[in-house]
């Protein structure tokens, strides 16, 4: 399945943000500009099983292997899985410093907050079981229409 959402900030779009799920592993992709002209580009991957996080890895580095890994403890991009699985709090990987974090899902009607701490870092918008709205904290990204959400 691959799921394409513009990538806003402050109201403007500057780029793209793609989410591929093979059934085995997630694919991120975030491409944009930001007002000053500097452009980021980043991927994130996940290889998964049976709804687990098993390797993560940040662009062309090394995969780390996370299938060890305490049940509690899952990478911030694994986020579609957290969402399937309903998971209420967890330790979030940083999967580029390997630091843990407590984080915890509020779910509501349609919506998923995840907060550290007081903080929200991240709050999605769901239809069905497919996520159509993210706010990355400041920046958003909206499901487009040639996406099957």
């Amino acid at each position: 399945m691959r799921f394409e959402y513009d990538f806003q900030i402050a109201g403007r779009p500057v780029g793209i943000y793609v989410l591929e799920d093979d059934g085995s592993e997630l694919r991120q992709l975030v491409d944009f500009e930001t007002q000053d002209g500097e452009r980021y580009r980043n991927e994130h991957r996940v290889r998964y099983r049976r709804g687990r996080p098993v390797a993560y890895r940040v662009g062309t580095s090394d995969w780390v292997d996370c299938s060890d890994a305490p049940s509690s403890h899952w990478p911030t991009a694994a986020y579609p899985l957290l969402l399937r699985a309903s998971v209420t709090e967890y330790l979030a990987i940083d999967e580029e410093t390997g630091q843990l974090t407590p984080r915890t899902l509020e779910y509501a009607e349609g919506w998923v907050v995840e907060r550290q701490g007081d903080r929200v870092v991240r709050a999605f918008e769901l239809r069905g079981d497919d996520v159509i709205r993210i706010d990355w904290g400041g920046a958003i990204s909206e499901l487009q229409p040639t996406s099957p959400g």
